[in-house]
């Protein structure tokens, strides 16, 4: 007869030791996963800052905005802010950061004052699709951000519908959307 101290095996504390360390790795794999999508957050509600200093640097420099062609206050379009801000030698961030894009230009529209003509950054808003990029939570957090509430009905970021073309409202509960950020003159 065999007797159970001849047979070789894992303890009950070997294998909850074991089961110990497959929880620790586990949780700091989470844990790094949630880090880069923090990071990827903080790289999205950065992008006003970012396009803010070229243009402002421009309007120092220059007198008016980048892509400002008449001279009206107004900015005439993404490519005409891109190439005056290139002729001029500013670096200005990419047209995409973590798959959100961002467009420049004045708008026509009742979400900032019925009737005017502003100009806004568009952040989440890819006209060649059309469609919107931005999430939501993001959306709120740069309202929130900027404006000290994430209402998106005043201040200087709002929900203004996919193209920032219609009267302000409160940010959905989900999906993408486009968030109008009105830089230069608050609406």
């Amino acid at each position: 007869m065999r007797s159970f101290r001849e047979e070789k095996g894992f303890t009950l504390i070997e294998l909850a030791i074991v089961i110990v360390i497959i929880g620790i790795l586990l949780g700091l794999v989470l844990r790094g996963s949630d880090l880069i999508e923090g990071a990827k957050q903080k790289k999205v509600r950065a992008i006003p800052g970012k396009w803010e200093v070229p243009i402002w640097t421009y309007y120092d420099r220059e007198g008016v905005f980048p892509g400002d062609t008449n001279s009206d206050g107004l900015i005439n379009s993404y490519a005409a802010l891109t190439a005056a801000l290139d002729a001029d030698s500013i670096s200005h961030p990419p047209d995409s950061i973590e798959g959100v894009i961002s467009e420049i230009e004045s708008i026509a529209t009742p979400c900032a004052v019925a009737g005017e003509t502003r100009n806004a950054m568009l952040i989440g808003y890819d006209s060649t699709t059309p469609a919107s990029t931005l999430d939501v939570n993001i959306a709120k957090r740069i309202d929130e951000d900027i404006d000290g509430q994430a209402d998106g009905t005043t201040g200087r970021v709002r929900y203004c519908g996919q193209a920032g073309a219609t009267v302000a409202a409160a940010w959905p509960g989900s999906g993408n959307v486009t968030a109008s950020y009105f830089f230069d003159k608050i609406p």
